[in-house]
């Protein structure tokens, strides 16, 4: 059975932009779980997330790293 990770890699930032609306940026990493392939073979893929609005504020809130 194959399954899914997604871990934070970079804590959440919130900041503000010049009009006064929340904005958020993280990083995360996907990592594809195999059982029968070994971790140093595994296909890891970064990505950069930016989240708006109220969610900014949930997100930096309540997403740690890990």
């Amino acid at each position: 059975m194959n399954s899914l990770h997604l871990s934070v890699t970079k804590k959440p930032e919130l900041r503000y932009s010049k009009d006064g609306k929340p904005y958020c940026n993280l990083s995360c990493v996907f990592k594809p779980y195999k059982k029968d392939v070994p971790p140093a073979e595994r296909d890891y893929r970064y990505f950069k997330v930016s989240v708006s609005g109220q969610m900014a504020e949930h997100v930096a809130e309540t997403v740690q790293i890990g």
